[in-house]
């Protein structure tokens, strides 16, 4: 494959801006890099292949980039009617907020009840 054949390709498949393609192609890249440096000591504690963590990363990162492909080939018309339609649904699974604080109302062991 030469360049010139990969230029080609790019401008008959990737529409868009070509920047910010070429950031997500690095940042797959430089991810693919850092799962596969950081993932020795884990590999040894488990007794598995560090190549294992690699393809697992690689695969999805594929996947990933395959959803943002095909999702790039749809029109933005369509996300317009989309989003109209789920500005209808209940948010309330989105918006309610999350309490961190224990739900138990006993008094925690060894604490005065007032």
């Amino acid at each position: 494959m030469t360049m010139e054949s990969i230029k080609l390709w790019m401008q008959r498949n990737l529409m868009g801006d070509p920047v910010i393609w070429m950031v997500v192609f690095g940042l797959s890249v430089i991810s693919i890099l850092v799962v596969y440096s950081a993932t020795g000591s884990l590999a040894y504690k488990r007794d598995v292949e560090v190549e294992q963590y690699l393809i697992n990363h690689s695969l999805l990162m594929i996947l990933s980039l395959g959803a943002m492909w095909l999702a790039h080939k749809v029109d933005y018309r369509y996300y317009s009617r989309l989003s109209r339609v789920a500005m209808l649904l209940p948010s309330r699974c989105c918006c309610t907020p999350i309490s961190l604080a224990p739900t138990s109302t006993r008094p925690a062991a060894g604490s005065r009840s007032p």
